[in-house]
């Protein structure tokens, strides 16, 4: 869901730089916001390996 929404906000963004019209069109910027909105959280709920990969190894060393 993240690449489609930031694939999409990627083109906005672009066509916005190319021309700024675009943002006189009704709702545009809102969309933006919604899509960056929705790229935010799913990069947030996407877990980290390193982060996981640290504390698998912290609580290791403790048991031992």
């Amino acid at each position: 869901m993240a690449f489609f929404a930031g694939s999409i906000l990627a083109v906005l963004i672009i066509l916005t730089i190319v021309d700024e019209d675009v943002l006189s069109v009704e709702h545009v910027l809102a969309l933006m916001t919604i899509l960056g909105l929705i790229t935010t959280i799913c990069r947030v709920l996407i877990p980290n390996e390193v982060t996981d990969c640290l504390l698998t190894l912290i609580t290791t060393v403790k048991l031992l």
